[in-house]
């Protein structure tokens, strides 16, 4: 997932902050085994594991979704 993600990030297509869930109980309770997970700044999940050509499309306002 992050191999998709940063250089988007880096592109300035959107803001990337990473979390360790496990350093944190809550997010240990809330996604448990689902990681890595991509939340929005409202921590809505946007994926699990792996992200979908359509999802990195709406997030960076690629044609193709592909990096």
């Amino acid at each position: 997932m992050l191999a998709e993600l940063i250089p988007r990030a880096r592109r300035g297509a959107f803001e990337l902050e990473l979390v360790d869930i496990d350093r944190d109980p809550t997010l240990v309770r809330r996604y448990g085994e689902r990681v890595p997970v991509l939340t929005d700044a409202s921590d809505r999940e946007l994926a699990s594991f792996r992200l979908t050509p359509e999802l990195l499309r709406e997030l960076s306002g690629d044609a193709d979704g592909t990096v």
